[in-house]
């Protein structure tokens, strides 16, 4: 690291040109506050999930596996596909918190939402809070994969 504020310090006062110096007091000023932003003891935002129950939130989990499963049957022709069913229903889910009228309807219907839109939100949160929960390593799948 030290090599390459020499180089630049260097190019800084050997350049005649105030971009280039610019440029190189960025990058050196750069090169000695990046280790600053590698804090491993961060804050861990969580989802509000106060409201939600584990009966909703398993609901919710056998419709977004109903969702994955019609999601597969449609995309599925030559056996080879990879695609991650619930990061399509967590970002579905967000225009749908936008939709309105039939397509409103229309996406409830093909992902399985539930008509209470608390129930969707909490439950979503859960879900979001279960799958980043910071020093969870053994993430308890059943929880989050239960067979209907």
């Amino acid at each position: 690291m030290y090599l390459y504020m020499v180089v630049f310090l260097y190019i800084m006062i050997a350049s005649i040109n105030l971009i280039e110096r610019l440029a190189g007091i960025f990058i050196i000023l750069s090169a000695l506050l990046l280790p600053l932003g590698c804090d491993k003891g961060a804050i861990e935002t969580l989802a509000d999930d106060t409201q939600a129950n584990e009966a909703e939130v398993i609901n919710v989990i056998n419709n977004n596996n109903q969702f994955a499963l019609e999601l597969y049957s449609e995309l599925n022709e030559n056996n080879n596909i990879f695609f991650s069913p619930y990061s399509i229903a967590a970002a579905l889910a967000m225009a749908y918190e936008g939709a309105k009228g039939q397509t409103a309807e229309e996406m409830q219907s093909v992902l399985h939402f539930p008509e209470n839109d608390l129930i969707r939100r909490s439950s979503y949160a859960r879900i979001h809070n279960l799958m980043n929960k910071k020093d969870n390593i053994n993430y308890d799948t059943d929880i989050l994969w239960r067979p209907s």
